[in-house]
């Protein structure tokens, strides 16, 4: 199922994806959002994978806009994002949000990180959103 696209780069997700297809496509469909989180050390429960198509291998800073483009205004997947945040070797988040389209968006939720209280109801109660955090190490 398509999540998003710009050109010929899109976000899909998958139940199970057949990988015996050529080596072209092979080097075009790179593993994305909380598919790559157990590379982090979070441990988030999924019966779907999600994929990035694209010429280039996804940073991750985009691993963490991916995760919240799965669902924008679910406080669920906005809080895996948020999870990541702290993992990441680069601040870049806002330059790859404005890419996406969801800078706003993605300076609201650093705010919450910043405030540690709820300002938006696509976050967690400050509360909540720290259980969650320790469900997933």
């Amino acid at each position: 199922m398509l999540i998003w696209q710009r050109g010929p780069e899109f976000l899909f997700k998958a139940e199970n994806l057949n990988t015996d297809f050529g080596s072209d496509l092979k080097n075009k469909i790179h593993p994305t959002a909380i598919s790559v989180f157990p590379n982090y050390g979070l441990d988030v429960i999924t019966d779907m994978n999600y994929y990035f198509f694209s010429k280039k291998s996804p940073c991750e800073e985009e691993f963490f806009i991916h995760t919240i483009l799965i669902d924008p205004y679910s406080p669920i997947y906005n809080s895996y994002a948020l999870a990541l945040v702290p993992r990441l070797g680069s601040k870049k988040i806002l330059k790859y949000a404005i890419y996406y389209d969801i800078e706003a968006h993605v300076r609201t939720l650093l705010e919450y990180l910043d405030k540690k209280e709820t300002s938006s109801n696509f976050v967690l109660p400050w509360n909540e959103y720290q259980e969650l955090l320790e469900s997933l190490v």
